[in-house]
C-alpha cells in the first residue's frame, strides 16, 4: 500500500474522503477515527464539509526497512520532521468545524518508526491533550516482521521502551496473547479492534 499512498494527490484523498463521509453518514456514523495517510488537511475539508466528526491524523514514519521500503514521498524526513509535521496539523486544524475535528498524533507501523518517533508522539500527545494511533498486531505477519526487528512483539516492544500508555489507540489488535491484553489493560491503552 505504501506506493499507493505515495501516488496520492491531495484532490484524490479530498474527493475519497468525500465519498467515505457519506457513506459513514448513510450508515448512521457520525464519529471516526483515522489512522493517518497522506493529505490529512483534505480529509479535514471533507469531514467538514459532510458534517461529521473525526479524529484525524497524519501517518508518520522515519524508517524504511529494505524488505518494506517507504516510498521518499510520504516518508518522514525523521523524527523531528514528522513531529514537526504533526504539530503543523494540529495547529491548523484542531478544534476547526466548531470543534468536531480533533488532530491526533499516528505512527503508520512499528516496523517503520524509531524509538524517538514513538516517544516523541507521546509526549505531543500528552502536550497537546491527543491520542497516538498505531496500527498494532495487525496480523501474524505484522508481529513477525516486530519480532524480527525487535525480539518482541509490539504491544511488549511499546512496553520495553516504556511507551506503552494511556494515550496509545491501537488499530487492530488482531493477533494479541492474554500478556499483552493485561499490558494494554495496566496502561490504560485503547483498542479499535478491526479483525
Amino acid at each position: 500500500i505504501f506506493p499507493y499512498d505515495a501516488a496520492l494527490t491531495e484532490d484524490d484523498v479530498y474527493w475519497g474522503a468525500l465519498l467515505v463521509g457519506m457513506e459513514l453518514v448513510r450508515s448512521g456514523i457520525t464519529c471516526f477515527a483515522d489512522p493517518g495517510g497522506p493529505h490529512p488537511e483534505a480529509v479535514a475539508r471533507a469531514v467538514a464539509e459532510v458534517g461529521l466528526r473525526g479524529v484525524l491524523s497524519l501517518h508518520t514514519w522515519d524508517r524504511s526497512p529494505a524488505d518494506r521500503p517507504v516510498p521518499d514521498a510520504v516518508r518522514s524526513a525523521g523524527a523531528d520532521a514528522a513531529l514537526g509535521a504533526t504539530r503543523a496539523l494540529m495547529d491548523a486544524w484542531d478544534g476547526q468545524a466548531n470543534g468536531r475535528i480533533r488532530i491526533s498524533g499516528a505512527v503508520r507501523t512499528l516496523t517503520n518508526a524509531s524509538p524517538e518517533l514513538l516517544r516523541g508522539m507521546l509526549r505531543l500527545a500528552r502536550e497537546r491533550d491527543a491520542i497516538v494511533q498505531l496500527h498494532a498486531a495487525v496480523n501474524d505477519d505484522h508481529n513477525r516482521w516486530v519480532q524480527e526487528e525487535t525480539g518482541l512483539t509490539p504491544i511488549h516492544y511499546l512496553a520495553s521502551l516504556d511507551a506503552l500508555d494511556d494515550r496509545w489507540l491501537f488499530a487492530h489488535c488482531a493477533r494479541i496473547d492474554d500478556g499483552e491484553v493485561a499490558l494494554i489493560a495496566r496502561h490504560g491503552a485503547k483498542v479499535a479492534h478491526c479483525p
